[in-house]
């Protein structure tokens, strides 16, 4: 599954888009904020110039805690709570009041689990699933997600990593057993600045030590393709992005992100 403009942008959160995943790191060791700065802010560009951005918010320790993504008038477009127990991330909300859908999380001998994820106000599009995590020693190696409303989606995902990035995904039908998707990926070696800031879930965004800059696609939805996306960085003195470019086949760069730092 290729990491496309809007599921890079948006943090998809079903099915075939949930296959990037996870880290070679502990599942809720207390968050890593060197050199004392956090994201505060990101701007994601539309093709036209215009944007949408994100803020985030953490607790003392670190631990992500909040994002609320907001159109270029600052009119709420999405939102996203992290619930923390005891330090391990026991609930992620998505909607505010009412809520629209959430992620539970289970633990057992201190590693994540099982994650359930139901929607509440969905009523033509419901998804209920839940992810099983596997592991060799801290890292996750498989996830299966069971579809809980129509199990013909229900897949697993297998993953290689490069240090403490992934660095493939092969993504299967669970009933079938035939491969539906498989995507490598490549990383610069400066720091992701949202890596290891909340539980350990299988998201990319916050699972991979540095920043992806390249995606192959050799299949997609059980098909042989030859897709790549090729992403490129500018930097502040600290390591960290300030922003972000999709280069297109004809070199062009494409705006991508900004990213806004704070110091604490």
């Amino acid at each position: 599954m290729p990491i496309s403009r809007l599921k890079y942008q948006l943090f998809v959160l079903l099915a075939i888009t949930a296959m990037v995943y996870s880290c070679e790191k502990a599942n809720h060791a207390a968050p890593a904020t060197a050199s004392n700065i956090q994201l505060s802010e990101a701007h994601y560009y539309y093709p036209d110039g215009s944007f949408y951005a994100v803020n985030y918010s953490y607790d003392a320790i670190g631990h992500l805690i909040k994002e609320e993504q907001l159109n270029a008038g600052q009119q709420p477009l999405f939102f996203r709570q992290y619930h923390y127990q005891e330090n391990q991330l026991v609930n992620t909300q998505i909607g505010k009041d009412p809520k629209m859908a959430e992620f539970r999380h289970s633990y057992a001998n201190q590693q994540l689990v099982k994650t359930e994820y139901e929607e509440f106000q969905f009523a033509n599009a419901k998804q209920h699933f839940e992810r099983i995590y596997e592991y060799q020693g801290t890292t996750l190696v498989k996830i299966t997600q069971h579809d809980l409303v129509d199990d013909q989606h229900s897949s697993f995902s297998v993953f290689s990593y490069e240090g403490a990035n992934i660095s493939g995904i092969r993504n299967y039908n669970l009933k079938t057993g035939v491969l539906e998707e498989e995507v490598a990926f490549e990383y610069d070696n400066r720091k992701n600045p949202l890596y290891g800031v909340t539980l350990n879930t299988g998201n990319i965004r916050y699972a991979s030590k540095n920043n992806l800059i390249r995606t192959k696609t050799s299949v997609e939805n059980g098909h042989l393709v030859n897709k790549e996306l090729v992403y490129e960085f500018e930097y502040n003195e600290q390591g960290y992005p300030t922003k972000s470019y999709q280069i297109l086949e004809n070199g062009a760069r494409l705006p991508e992100a900004g990213f806004i730092y704070k110091t604490y």
